[in-house]
């Protein structure tokens, strides 16, 4: 026993979570046979490009290289659009004042890098019934 290490479990409520499963299921079917041999070709291909003995090879023969990296490139994820902001509803209590305060944050932060002069910041101060 000495020296071993002891998994112990989260202390969190699973219900809070629980209305995460529905992205977690929807991230899981995209991990799909396919996705993973694409993955893993395109690491392989990196590896290989990186390799410091193929650098050398690939000076001597410039047209392999050429070959290898004329290969048909491989479709990036798609981003997921419901899957990219988390409502509020399914936030936990305890996290919602937090992201409420950081989304005022960056709401602040964006008004203010707008120039002085523009457009949208002269809208926001300006009155339709005082003019």
């Amino acid at each position: 026993e000495r020296g071993m290490q002891v998994i112990e479990p989260l202390p969190f409520n699973l219900q809070q979570v629980e209305g995460f499963r529905y992205r977690a299921e929807d991230s899981l079917r995209r991990v799909t046979k396919l996705a993973i041999k694409r993955a893993r070709l395109r690491e392989i291909e990196s590896e290989l490009l990186n390799s410091k003995t193929l650098k050398e090879h690939f000076q001597h023969n410039p047209q392999d290289l050429r070959a290898l990296r004329h290969d048909r490139t491989l479709a990036p994820n798609r981003q997921m659009a419901h899957l990219a902001k988390v409502p509020d509803y399914l936030l936990p209590p305890s996290l919602r004042t937090q992201v409420m305060q950081s989304k005022r944050e960056a709401k602040r932060r964006a008004r203010d890098s707008l120039p002085v002069n523009s457009k949208k910041r002269k809208k926001e101060g300006a009155d339709p019934l005082k003019t």
